[in-house]
């Protein structure tokens, strides 16, 4: 039976990875390699690979960092979760996009965004 700190330490483990997944995830979104994410967010490469990786803790001052380059909050980065404000942020672009298209190509996003909502209820684990 394994002790309470190797549990912790497994755990902590498994969510420094997970941060890690997110900044990869964002990073490549974004078209951004290693090195530009640190320079951007003033750090060296080798801090990122290992933040990427979940090698090691990262500083606050760091995740902030990499956060702000990333123009994410540090709330998604830690847990995944997207805040009203980066929602607002989201909807914004979709609006602005949206306002550029034509009667018909705003009902074919329309049916794109029933199709998705209607896949998410029928499969839950796909959403974010």
């Amino acid at each position: 039976m394994a002790s309470a700190a190797t549990t912790a330490t497994k755990e902590f483990r498994s969510f420094l990875k997970e941060i890690g997944q997110r900044i990869t995830k964002t990073r490549t979104e974004l078209g951004l390699s290693q090195y530009q994410l640190a320079d951007l967010a003033h750090l060296t490469q080798q801090q990122v690979s290992y933040a990427e990786r979940g090698d090691r803790g990262l500083r606050c001052d760091n995740l902030l960092s990499i956060a702000k380059a990333l123009n994410v909050s540090t709330d998604y980065l830690l847990t995944g979760q997207v805040s009203d404000k980066e929602l607002n942020n989201i909807l914004s672009e979709i609006q602005d996009g949206i306002d550029e298209l034509d009667a018909e190509q705003c009902a074919v996003i329309s049916e794109l965004v029933k199709l998705f909502i209607k896949g998410n209820k029928n499969n839950p684990s796909t959403s974010p």
